[in-house]
């Protein structure tokens, strides 16, 4: 039909646009080690016309947030460097804390409840319907609508903040991107002058030296470069509308690979 004509145009044309940023990125890296909001790849994709319809869409560097899957090392054992992190992140968007600890839960290998703040099977299989834990990394921050005690509204407040990258390792925050919050997020001590400071300086052209900001944190939980970076485009032909999303990660040589694609039609 010409609504599946159609439909596998719009597919054709994101997959082209997701090869241009492959381009970019690696372009990208070859001039510079690091990654800030004044590069081409930051910039929103304006509405472009193609025939019978338009793109547009939008580059975001997924480490400036913060990556749920910290919460767990690869030994299974909860992280507790980075269930603060998420408790003061929580925090700076005016939600519960607990729901670090309950995330944790949802993510650790083990059926034992942390405390003072957890949940597991227990919890959940009193639930209509019932369900259990997953008890291993997520693959999208969309798993969180089923943690206890979290509903639309928190879960609406705290989604541009987090992110689900599928590293062994934890991946450290870039500074030079990372939102408000998840900056306050990095040292208890910070307050929210500090984080217009650091806004105004990292402002254009990213941290001058990251040296200024590493007694924020520990510094393998910042840095001032990204691995992983998310398209989002809408294209539109005629009357179908499609909404793609890819996350990408870029390796040292400057290659980056989609790992993750799903994509919605109207």
């Amino acid at each position: 039909t010409i609504v599946s004509l159609e439909r596998d145009q719009a597919v054709q044309v994101a997959l082209g646009a997701e090869s241009w940023l492959q381009l970019v990125l690696k372009d990208d890296l070859s001039e510079s080690q690091t990654d800030h909001l004044g590069e081409i790849w930051a910039s929103e994709l304006p509405g472009l016309p193609i025939e019978g319809g338009e793109v547009f869409g939008a580059v975001e560097d997924l480490q400036g947030r913060f990556n749920i899957n910290n919460l767990v090392d690869r030994n299974g054992a909860v992280n507790q460097d980075a269930l603060e992190q998420f408790e003061r992140l929580l925090q700076a968007l005016g939600l519960d804390p607990r729901f670090a600890g309950i995330t944790a839960d949802w993510i650790d290998p083990d059926q034992q409840a942390g405390y003072p703040n957890g949940a597991e099977d227990a919890i959940y299989t009193g639930f209509t319907p019932p369900y259990r834990t997953p008890n291993q990394p997520i693959s999208s921050v969309s798993e969180l609508a089923a943690i206890e005690g979290i509903d639309k509204l928190s879960l609406d407040v705290l989604l541009p903040h987090i992110t689900a990258l599928p590293s062994s390792v934890p991946t450290p925050v870039n500074v030079n991107t990372a939102t408000p919050a998840v900056l306050q997020s990095l040292d208890p001590s910070l307050t929210m002058a500090d984080v217009e400071r650091l806004l105004a300086e990292r402002e254009g052209s990213g941290f001058a030296d990251l040296s200024t900001v590493t007694t924020l944190a520990p510094q393998a939980l910042i840095s001032e470069s990204t691995e992983y970076f998310q398209l989002k485009l809408v294209v539109r032909i005629d009357t179908v509308r499609i909404t793609y999303f890819s996350v990408l990660k870029r390796d040292a040589q400057g290659a980056a690979t989609p790992i993750l694609r799903s994509l919605g039609t109207t």
